[in-house]
């Protein structure tokens, strides 16, 4: 039987103590490994997996975040930065070659798709971009209020 969703909220409190005791709080965060293992297996193609796609993939994007984060205190034209637009690169050059593909480069050879997707990065960018600035003025006009 479904009940609220304040009956079933209180299971969280009960439960969260157990780990807690156990584990520091940073390694509770390690239960999304075998979720995420287990959601690529599930998402791959013919249910093949391409761990050297991921792995460029992977570095590519964590080098990329990085690099916009502490681009302007550690300078633009840095390792990571060259590192994340090499390890894009080399992603795109072993997708088109790999006999499963996890991203499908004739997807962009449509305009509507490519534009499509621009478009949408572009969008998400800028939104967390603006969810990041946003707060900002909040924090400083709590800061003088203290300071006072």
């Amino acid at each position: 039987m479904v009940r609220d969703a304040g009956d079933w909220g209180g299971i969280g409190p009960g439960v969260w103590p157990t780990p807690a005791a156990v584990v520091q709080l940073e390694g509770v965060f390690w239960v999304n490994v075998p979720m995420a293992a287990t959601a690529i297996l599930l998402a791959s193609p013919g249910g093949r997996a391409d761990p050297v796609g991921l792995a460029y993939s992977a570095i590519g994007l964590t080098a990329l975040v990085w690099s916009i984060i502490e681009g302007p205190t550690k300078g633009w034209p840095s390792g990571p930065i060259l590192a994340a637009a090499l390890a894009l690169a080399v992603f795109g050059r072993w997708e088109r070659r790999y006999v499963h593909p996890r991203l499908p480069w004739h997807f962009f050879a449509s305009c509507r798709f490519s534009i499509a997707t621009r478009s949408l990065g572009g969008a998400y960018f800028g939104l967390i971009g603006a969810l990041f600035v946003y707060p900002v003025p909040a924090v400083r006009a709590g800061r003088r209020a203290l300071a006072d």
